[in-house]
């Protein structure tokens, strides 16, 4: 399992579990431990550098996943229509 993967289990796991952030907030590094994430991830997380954590979740699947991700999520790029000649 890759970091961004391990970072987006974790995100959630907090965004799902009113119980997940209980437990961050008394036990927050046990929580991020738990979870198997890098200590540069879990510094990310401390500190609240938004950027280093873009950058993990961004880099995390290839070229071809991350277009099938944006086209799931409905973020492509579209296409114009194109105009009908009408004579």
């Amino acid at each position: 399992m890759s970091e961004a993967e391990r970072l987006t289990a974790f995100l959630l796991a907090l965004q799902t579990s009113p119980a997940q952030r209980a437990e961050l907030r008394r036990h927050a590094h046990a929580v991020l431990r738990r979870f198997n994430l890098s200590p540069r991830t879990i510094k990310a997380l401390h500190n609240q550098d938004y950027e280093t954590l873009w950058r993990i979740l961004v880099s995390g699947p290839g070229r071809a996943e991350h277009e099938e991700i944006m086209t799931t999520v409905g973020v492509e790029k579209m296409r114009r229509p194109r105009k009908l000649i009408r004579s």
